[in-house]
């Protein structure tokens, strides 16, 4: 997603062939795909790094993270029939969705599947908070452009 400025509201979308929203939120491909792969790579990543300990864990992470770079993928190939403001939330509620999958099989699977796993903290559970965090935030922007 990219801001427009106060000059630009006349101005094209970054993307070509992209639905221009109405307020400042706006497709653009560096902020689409940096966002989507800041969401899901920590979950890529972490699922090699567990494999050899722990499969079943290894795979969830490896479900999460996929899963959400497919919502992202597709919901990026629909810029033509969506507008950015929906897309960014939709991006952003499968990342909080897989996210906590991911931390809460942790929890979960971790210490079964390995006896010296640590299981996430808690702060690895308010980290979550980051989602719906940066969906307020958007839509505060998005709201106030408006106004």
């Amino acid at each position: 997603m990219e801001l427009a400025d106060d000059n630009d509201h006349g101005a094209q979308a970054n993307s070509p062939g992209a639905l221009r929203g109405p307020g400042v939120l706006q497709w653009s491909s560096g902020g689409w795909y940096g966002s989507l792969i800041g969401g899901s790579a920590w979950m890529m990543l972490g699922s090699f790094l567990m494999a050899s300990k722990s499969r079943s864990l290894a795979w969830t992470w490896a479900t999460c993270g996929l899963i959400s770079i497919s919502v992202g993928v597709w919901l990026w190939s629909q810029r033509s029939r969506l507008r950015p403001y929906p897309a960014i939330m939709g991006l952003m509620l499968t990342l909080w969705l897989t996210s906590t999958v991911a931390i809460v099989s942790a929890v979960v699977l971790g210490p079964r599947a390995t006896p010296p796993f640590e299981a996430p903290t808690g702060l690895s559970l308010f980290s979550l908070l980051i989602f719906p965090g940066l969906m307020l935030q958007f839509t505060l922007m998005e709201r106030g452009s408006k106004a």
